[in-house]
């Protein structure tokens, strides 16, 4: 099957040109490397292989791939549907570490899960996916950050370089809507109680496996409250996903979470987390900015009707 790149994103040099060093240190060929998208990391298929190199950036980046790697192996030794690392010919421990231009750089290996867009996955099968981890008896035997809300949105508004990327009026709104949203989940009782979180667990990152499906990019993986693994599938009807798809979640997990009286919060939450990458680009992207103001203003007047559109 021939990869159809998720993205045309231009990738920094800085981060190409590490991906190539990485390769030659692990043995892996990169000639005829792919770039499948850049967004919190660069994916790069090396098709001779076939496997995908990750290539992260941004603060905690090396702590946040050891724990991604580390996290699935543990689940593999347990028979969970995780995305599988792939170890370098040469023998050295993921993920390989660089510095460039003074920014941490981590790049780790994974099986490639060829995926056909003509057989699209469902939401129903992602929730028996949350459902199995979830039920999981017991957590990594090694420390898992606790799950803290809008920490990247945070330090996006914090950064000097996102000065322009909202009028201030809207950027003083955001701002105070996330220390809101922060503090409403700082009182909000769980129903399903806390364990082991994906922590990014929408359907973009559920593929094919061989057999069944795999659950992929565990960046993110910590504890915390279970309904923040939940929260993207609802919030996914702003992107377009049907109402009667959310019932089929809700069904096949076993829990609705739109009769819970923290709904409110884990869906704001999950909506606010979704304009972190455009404050981050909308300096240099004009549809990035068209689109952050979209959905600020929607959510300023409180409209859930009107839909955003995937960057």
């Amino acid at each position: 099957m021939t990869p159809v790149p998720v993205t045309t994103t231009h990738v920094p040099s800085d981060l190409d040109d590490t991906l190539v060093v990485a390769c030659r240190a692990a043995g892996f060929p990169h000639r005829d490397r792919q770039l499948l998208r850049n967004v919190a990391n660069a994916v790069y298929l090396l098709p001779e292989v076939p496997i995908v190199a990750r290539v992260g950036h941004g603060p905690g980046v090396v702590a946040r791939s050891r724990r991604a790697i580390e996290v699935a192996r543990w689940l593999a030794g347990r028979g969970f549907p995780a995305t599988a690392p792939v170890e370098p010919p040469t023998g050295l421990s993921q993920p390989l570490r660089f510095t460039k231009r003074g920014q941490s750089l981590a790049v780790t290996f994974w099986r490639y899960y060829p995926q056909d867009p003509a057989e699209p996955l469902d939401p129903g099968q992602l929730a028996a996916v949350a459902h199995d981890l979830h039920a999981l008896p017991d957590v990594p035997p090694f420390p898992l950050p606790a799950y803290s809300p809008l920490v990247a949105v945070r330090r996006a508004l914090a950064d000097p370089a996102s000065a322009d990327a909202l009028p201030r009026a809207d950027r003083t709104w955001l701002s105070q809507r996330v220390s809101q949203a922060c503090a409403e989940f700082q009182r909000m009782e769980s129903t399903l109680g806390f364990g082991l979180l994906h922590g990014d667990m929408y359907l973009g990152n559920l593929l094919h496996g061989d057999p069944g499906v795999v659950l992929a990019d565990w960046d993110t993986v910590c504890v915390g409250p279970r309904e923040i693994d939940l929260a993207p599938t609802y919030t996914a009807v702003r992107f377009g996903l049907a109402p009667t798809a959310v019932d089929r979640f809700a069904e096949a997990y076993g829990h609705d979470l739109r009769g819970w009286a923290g709904y409110p919060t884990v869906r704001a939450i999950r909506e606010l987390s979704t304009l972190d990458t455009l404050i981050r680009a909308a300096p240099t992207r004009p549809a990035s900015a068209d689109e952050l103001r979209h959905r600020v203003g929607t959510l300023r007047c409180g409209d859930t009707v009107t839909l955003w559109h995937p960057q």
